[in-house]
């Protein structure tokens, strides 16, 4: 009877050995990958929801005339990056139910799997933390003239012409138009009267209120 309790006891023992000794850390490894997956999720959430936030920004600010510093454009292209890393393992792991069968029974795929998680999420929280930028986002952009001189012959001198400029001049500074339309015969001056206008504006304080003049020829048969 003692021999066949200690028999029974050794089984037992041994027993235990494996569970302790092998699978615990299998199921400690599934739940800490798992609790970083979910980490990893959240927290790529918020740093995609900053990085649109901040891209809408920019768009606004090149409005007038500034660009992204450097600082910002190399965070930008990091996000990217680990954008395109999480995306992969979320596709690969995340929605794949047999990874995570796999998982369970090859403790060194778990492992793997969970350390380059661990990695990544490493990373998101430090784009989060460096999010924040001191010197702001924006520079001025010294490449960009707000008037642009277009070459042309001069309407100095040319009474009616001059007096059309002086209309214009007039509605540029009423808030309540939006939209000025120049319109006659074909060879009247039109486009040198808007020549005149754009070269006059390089000069002026009228171009003050405006981040931009753009020039833009939109010709009759134009796709």
């Amino acid at each position: 009877m003692d021999a066949l309790v200690s028999i029974v006891g050794t089984i037992v023992v041994e027993a235990g050995r494996v569970l302790c000794g092998c699978e615990y850390p299998k199921i400690n490894s599934l739940v800490k990958f798992q609790s970083n997956l979910d980490a990893l999720k959240r927290d790529m959430k918020s740093l995609i929801d900053l990085e649109n936030s901040l891209k809408e920004e920019l768009v606004s600010e090149e409005r007038n005339g500034k660009v992204a510093t450097t600082q910002v454009n190399e965070w930008l292209r990091e996000v990217e990056a680990i954008e395109l890393t999480v995306n992969s393992i979320q596709a690969g792991t995340i929605t794949n139910n047999e990874n995570l069968c796999r998982c369970c029974l090859n403790c060194s795929l778990c492992c793997r799997l969970s350390r380059e998680v661990e990695e990544k999420l490493k990373e998101v929280k430090r784009l989060l933390s460096a999010s924040h930028f001191p010197r702001g986002v924006v520079a001025v952009n010294s490449r960009v003239k707000v008037v642009e001189h277009i070459p042309g012959p001069s309407i100095e001198g040319q009474p009616t012409a001059s007096r059309n400029l002086g209309r214009v001049f007039d509605l540029l500074e009423d808030d309540g138009v939006r939209i000025i339309g120049i319109w006659g015969m074909g060879g009247v001056g039109k486009t040198t009267l808007v020549k005149n206008l754009n070269n006059k504006l390089e000069s002026s304080s009228l171009a003050q209120p405006f981040s931009l003049v753009l020039w833009v020829i939109v010709s009759k048969d134009m796709d």
